[in-house]
């Protein structure tokens, strides 16, 4: 999955099975801790789209 931006290493463990919605929540938590709230929304869509299941990504 590409994605032009690199945030860095950080990341928050989730419940999901899916990888896709990991990385999707991940770089929406490194968005909100950035300030840009409109991306952080943008990525945990996506991690919604992934994995419906995903309730952190909600």
């Amino acid at each position: 999955m590409d994605y032009p931006y690199s945030l860095g290493p950080y990341g928050r463990t989730v419940t999901t099975m899916s990888a896709d919605a990991q990385r999707w929540f991940d770089r929406g938590l490194n968005w909100c801790f950035g300030f840009h709230h409109e991306e952080a929304i943008a990525c945990f869509e996506k991690a919604t789209q992934a994995d419906p299941d995903c309730a952190m990504a909600h």
